[in-house]
């Protein structure tokens, strides 16, 4: 059974495609993999931030219609 994604699991697996950039030598197609794994998880951290954005937001909102 895999594992469920988080924002940090895929923050780890970015610094680990780095550094396989950086310090190994991987051929194209490794490098198009690494990309294509990369941008892939970059929008997954984005769509992440966005949606607990929009938590905090409502969270915001609902604070300040308690208050009045």
């Amino acid at each position: 059974m895999a594992k469920e994604m988080t924002y940090d699991s895929a923050t780890k697996r970015l610094q680990e495609l780095v550094q396989e950039m950086e310090h190994g030598e991987p051929g194209p197609d490794r490098i198009a993999a690494i990309v294509a794994e990369t941008r892939s998880l970059m929008q997954f951290c984005l769509d992440r931030i966005g949606t607990i954005r929009q938590q905090i937001d409502e969270t915001d909102l609902d604070s300040d219609n308690n208050d009045g």
